[in-house]
């Protein structure tokens, strides 16, 4: 089965080198004594020691990367134009990969379909890309994303799009359609779907990504960004499978596009882009891959069981099962923790209502005790893991742990006077186990500081 385990091993680091003839050729180095990855069943992410999520995402990262460099390994050469080889390593690249694209599989996308990529032309100060209406369109959208309550939105042409949150659920489901009937004639010419919608590429779009990636270098965190982000995942790889070269294996490109989207959903699941913490970028990947799996036929339908394992995972990085734990507190896995407070706010508050769930859950584990009990053992080995780590955590992360840890602290303590009445049997067996959460709370802010 083409499933990832996260216990194969995978060589070191690839990468993609441009040739002096103008075409680019994957180049690896594998480590002494590793083995490639071969189809298994897949895992059970309880497998995983309590303190090892982040390595089981560095293990599924790495399978997928093999698989990818597996699809293509022996694929003939496609001539890339000098001039675009420079525009890819002077401004595409590097903006690809500041939102999380690993950078030999954007190569590689480039490459599948350069003869398409490069109607884009060179670039030239001189030179004016874009009709009118095109940027028009993205600046008018922007606007009316940033509208403040209150104010009179611009009213648009699509069908029950008529105010800002109507707008943003359409631009987030609209993808999902692909209907070209359900779409109306008007935003044919639009940013938010001609270009990343798969019916409706045209092969001259690919100039529309300069224009993206212009846009994307000059936006502060905004949801306008969040979207600008998706947008060019979206685009980039729906244009790259439309128009791939047909000296190309099409199955073996398939696989290939859809192992190089799982690598980079476990690249950013567990490391999301600096800067780009609170946009959830590893959403966009399996969204990709999940609309890509379902239009191309020819994939092997276990692929699907891929899909299943990053929607588990990414359930588990963001917390979004109970707040009850296991009744052996060795199988807790809140080291998982730290990789949900890397993802911006979205991570802290994901961890601290988690916590709080946890504190206020009435039910018992196995033994008859309360849940709540657990947490003090439970929350020393992960903040044993937070303490270890943290130095090596990039400051948003490390700005991020104290704010958590803050509120964390704000929150138990309320909870510890306020929480349970003296006429509760367990009141003071609870104010014992906040008072004890507390007193750790304020030694790894000790020890962090």
């Amino acid at each position: 089965m083409e499933t990832i385990s996260p216990d194969q091993h995978t060589s070191a680091p690839l990468r993609a080198l441009s040739t002096a003839g103008g075409s680019l050729r994957i180049l690896t180095w594998p480590v002494s004594g590793s083995q490639s990855p071969t189809p298994t069943q897949s895992v059970n992410p309880t497998e995983c020691r309590p303190d090892s999520t982040d390595k089981c995402l560095q293990r599924f990262e790495a399978a997928a990367q093999e698989k990818f460099f597996q699809a293509i390994e022996d694929m003939p050469d496609v001539k890339l134009e000098g001039w675009f080889i420079r525009q890819l390593d002077n401004k595409i690249i590097p903006a690809l990969t500041r939102i999380g694209f690993d950078e030999t599989f954007a190569r590689t996308l480039f490459q599948t379909a350069a003869s398409s990529w490069q109607r884009m032309g060179p670039a030239t100060n001189k030179c004016i890309w874009f009709h009118p209406d095109f940027t028009r369109s993205i600046k008018t959208i922007k606007n009316e994303m940033i509208l403040k309550p209150g104010s009179n939105p611009v009213r648009f042409s699509a069908s029950g799009v008529r105010n800002s949150s109507d707008l943003r659920k359409f631009a987030n489901n609209i993808v999902d359609e692909e209907d070209p009937s359900t779409i109306c004639q008007d935003w044919t010419s639009s940013w938010i779907i001609l270009p990343r919608v798969y019916h409706f590429l045209e092969e001259e779009h690919s100039k529309y990504l300069l224009c993206y990636l212009e846009y994307l270098d000059n936006e502060a965190p905004s949801e306008f960004r969040r979207i600008l982000a998706r947008i060019i995942f979206e685009f980039v790889g729906n244009y790259t499978y439309k128009y791939r070269s047909k000296i190309l294996s099409g199955c073996r490109m398939d696989t290939a596009l859809f192992f190089g989207y799982a690598a980079m959903f476990w690249k950013n699941l567990r490391n999301p882009p600096q800067g780009f913490e609170d946009d959830l970028i590893f959403c966009h990947c399996l969204r990709w891959i999940k609309i890509f799996r379902s239009r191309c036929s020819e994939l092997s339908p276990d692929l699907a069981v891929c899909i299943s394992q990053m929607e588990t995972y990414h359930q588990k990085v963001m917390l979004m099962e109970g707040a009850l734990h296991s009744p052996d507190n060795d199988h807790q896995d809140l080291g998982r923790i730290l990789v949900t407070l890397r993802h911006g706010s979205p991570g802290r508050l994901a961890a601290i209502d988690y916590m709080t769930n946890w504190l206020n859950s009435t039910g018992r584990d196995a033994t008859g005790r309360l849940s709540f009990v657990a947490m003090p053992v439970a929350l020393n080995k992960l903040f044993h893991t937070i303490k270890k780590q943290h130095p090596t955590e990039p400051p948003g992360t490390q700005k991020l742990v104290r704010k958590f840890l803050r509120k964390l602290k704000d929150n138990f303590a309320a909870k510890g006077v306020n929480g349970i009445g003296n006429s509760n049997p367990s009141s003071e067996q609870f104010r014992f186990v906040v008072g004890r959460v507390l007193g750790l709370i304020d030694g790894l802010v000790g020890a962090i500081a």
